[in-house]
């Protein structure tokens, strides 16, 4: 019996560290791969962040494109930036000279911030308003809608028409037609708008 144990005792010595050394390859092996996985997922989630930031960063330049074009033009029609009064006042005199108009006056208010419910703006940017009250002596109502459009298209700016009223000098039964005379008297008041952004 001692000699059978004898002649075991290495078959079966070899035999228990191999399977030791299995076991300990196979939990190496274990581990290894689930460190590797850990790596992979960590790669793959920072890869599908990277590309997050790409596409965001691409949406961002094409709103900032977008953006800053609106910005440069309101920018160059005297929306944003400083009040345009002089050339309101410009093109006022402009009309005045194209329609030879018996009167035209206007009067400007100084310029106050506009309080504009339900808009949220920052900080650094701020809605201010001059009225502008508009009054003219009129061959007939058509000389109104020519002096408020060619405002909105030339002066440079933005305004909102607050309120306007036209009455007629004549009685109805009679025309008596004179190119310098005034048909219609005209009364109009009207909000300029400008945008300022601090930096």
């Amino acid at each position: 019996m001692k000699a059978d144990w004898d002649l075991l005792r290495l078959p079966l010595t070899t035999m228990i560290s191999a399977v030791i050394v299995s076991i300990i390859l196979l939990i190496v092996s274990v581990s290894y791969n689930y460190s590797q996985q850990t790596v992979v997922s960590t790669l793959e989630n920072e890869l599908a962040a990277a590309k997050l930031r790409y596409e965001d960063a691409r949406r961002d330049k094409a709103l900032y494109r977008q953006y800053v074009e609106s910005y440069f033009e309101y920018s160059k029609k005297g929306v944003i930036g400083d009040e345009q009064r002089l050339n309101w006042i410009e093109e006022i005199q402009e009309i005045n000279k194209r329609l030879k108009l018996p009167s035209l006056k206007y009067e400007i208010s100084p310029q106050t911030v506009s309080d504009i419910p339900g808009l949220n703006l920052p900080d650094n940017i701020s809605v201010r308003s001059s009225t502008m009250r508009l009054s003219a002596g009129l061959l007939h109502e058509g000389d109104a809608l020519f002096i408020l459009e060619t405002l909105r298209k030339e002066a440079g700016g933005f305004y909102a028409l607050q309120q306007c009223r036209m009455d007629s000098k004549l009685p109805e039964s009679r025309l008596d037609y004179r190119p310098s005379a005034s048909y219609v008297d005209m009364d109009c008041k009207l909000d300029w708008y400008t945008i300022t952004v601090e930096s």
